[in-house]
């Protein structure tokens, strides 16, 4: 007489853009936003498996995506100057410009022209100038959204310090989005399906590392991993708009776990269990 039982199996896989053998996927060999992996030996599940699953456990990413994503000028005291593509702190802005206006290279004791404080409690930015600053463009000018100005503040007078009338867009991207191919589906974003199979939410300021361990990660039912070959993997690293990021050299990382599981056959009398096989 035997009976049936159903044992519980899973296997961790950790996908990482500086791996050896990983193979960058854009056509920007720096950004390492989309990439591939090939596996050692081929991963395989059983075909008579049931209830497959996928989890995300951890993401670790560097909140690198910038905020000015075309170079976009100032003017000062009818000067104009330009600031490049980057992801912007308020102090990192403040320090740029004043290294413009002074027409030097690196960094030292400098003349403050321009000062930028954030405000907090209200998501603002306080600006003060010394001789006149201006933003041409207006609306159009990513720098004016960035500072969280309106049109009508524009011009700022000399010697004029004010708070912008809009909150200030210093981090723009709330979430980084994690697909893969090694899935169909995965979890509804956007109201659509785009193998996405976890939403990182950005915890941390410009530059900063995110370390994300979802308490309750999203289970993803995964039939069709069962009873099939993967010798390779691809991974994208996308901002809201499914679109991939640009993570300006730096690595990143996601640990899966698979799980399902197989039926065993136990013979009562002798307790001796048989694992079925296909």
């Amino acid at each position: 007489m035997t009976s049936i039982e159903f044992i519980n199996k899973e296997i961790s896989l950790v996908f990482d853009s500086g791996s050896s053998g990983v193979q960058i996927l854009g056509p920007d060999p720096n950004n390492k936003a989309e990439f591939s992996v090939r596996f050692d030996e081929p991963l395989t599940l059983p075909p008579h498996g049931i209830d497959c699953t996928l989890q995300t456990d951890e993401v670790i990413v560097t909140n690198n995506n910038p905020n000015i994503s075309e170079p976009s000028d100032f003017t000062y005291n009818g000067i104009t100057y330009t600031i490049p593509v980057g992801l912007w702190s308020v102090s990192e802005l403040e320090d740029e410009m004043n290294f413009l206006i002074a027409d030097i290279p690196a960094p030292t004791v400098l003349d403050t022209h321009v000062t930028l404080t954030g405000v907090q409690a209200l998501g603002k930015v306080r600006i003060y100038n010394e001789l006149g600053l201006d933003f041409p463009g207006g609306a159009s000018n990513q720098l004016v959204s960035l500072l969280g100005l309106s049109v009508a503040q524009l011009p700022i007078p000399a010697d004029t310090t004010i708070i912008g009338d809009n909150v200030a867009q210093f981090d723009v991207q709330d979430s980084y989005v994690v697909a893969t191919d090694l899935i169909s589906n995965g979890i509804r974003f956007n109201d659509s399906f785009a193998q996405v199979i976890s939403v990182v939410h950005i915890t941390t300021g410009a530059g900063g590392l995110i370390v994300f361990t979802p308490v309750q990660p999203a289970i993803i039912p995964t039939p069709e991993l069962l009873g099939i070959t993967k010798s390779r993997v691809e991974m994208r690293l996308l901002k809201n708009d499914l679109t991939p990021v640009d993570t300006r050299e730096s690595n990143w990382s996601a640990r899966v776990r698979i799980r399902w599981k197989e039926m065993r056959k136990i013979d009562v009398l002798n307790q001796e269990p048989h694992v079925h096989h296909s």
